[in-house]
């Protein structure tokens, strides 16, 4: 449904294109992680994509 509990469901989410779905997600965790408990994030185990991901997040960009 385009509208979840009175919210209004990301487009993303929607599109059913599987891999953005699940970059989208990855992307969400990651940022909620850097802000409630940036010390969890070890830059040194993180795979590329994520490391991308995290990148995005600092600069601001929501576009994955």
């Amino acid at each position: 449904p385009e509208i979840y509990r009175g919210m209004k469901v990301p487009e993303i989410l929607l599109s059913g294109y599987h891999e953005k779905i699940r970059l989208w997600r990855r992307y969400q965790s990651l940022k909620r992680t850097l802000s409630k408990r940036p010390e969890l994030v070890d830059m040194k185990k993180l795979s590329k994509e994520d490391k991308k991901l995290i990148d995005k997040i600092k600069s601001g960009d929501e576009n994955i």
